[in-house]
């Protein structure tokens, strides 16, 4: 029996194409072999591991879910931006986007069951959060420079139980929030 130098006895040498997604976007493309043995192509070292593929992407209806609710977030803020310009003066619609997707990009990393938000007068987002019968009011203030400090409040009920109010910036707040969601297997991403 030959053998053909290029193919591994355990793995069939079809080339597949895999996409990683984080959140909402693709963030890595790549070709593997696909064959007998599970395998996973690591784009920034050039390795193969033994992880197995279903492993390297979330849930696609997740992923389908999490790109709606942003979606719906972002027609949301970019309606409501126009009634509320006058709480926002001074900003660029730019700068305001960036803020707004940066709490909206962390808020949706918990995978919520249903999310909203609702701009205010005092020039903050505020969002409402439904995970695991667990609901969280979260404020995000956009009053301050794209490169100052971010401010926000956050309030996390389990039903009619307050669990936790807490005000602060934007990373002290998700912190004390892990404090108290961990419990429930619920994690808010927090800043390196």
């Amino acid at each position: 029996m030959a053998s053909n130098s290029n193919e591994h006895p355990l793995i069939k040498t079809d080339v597949i194409n895999l996409t990683w997604y984080d959140g909402r976007y693709p963030i890595n493309e790549g070709t593997a072999i696909s064959g007998h043995m599970a395998i996973k192509w690591e784009s920034n070292t050039g390795l193969i591991t033994g992880q197995e593929i279903s492993d390297l992407r979330s849930d696609p209806t997740q992923d389908y879910k999490n790109t709606r609710q942003f979606i719906k977030l972002d027609q949301a803020f970019r309606e409501q931006l126009k009634e509320y310009s006058e709480a926002f003066k001074g900003k660029t619609n730019f700068a305001l986007k960036e803020l707004m997707n940066l709490s909206s990009d962390i808020l949706l990393k918990t995978l919520p069951d249903k999310i909203s938000l609702q701009l205010t007068e005092e020039g903050c987002i505020f969002y409402t959060l439904l995970k695991n019968n667990i609901t969280i009011f979260f404020s995000h203030y956009l009053t301050a420079d794209i490169h100052d400090i971010d401010e926000s409040i956050i309030s996390i009920y389990k039903g009619e139980s307050n669990l936790l109010n807490y005000a602060g910036e934007l990373w002290e707040t998700i912190h004390a929030a892990n404090k108290v969601l961990h419990s429930f297997n619920i994690a808010i991403p927090e800043f390196a």
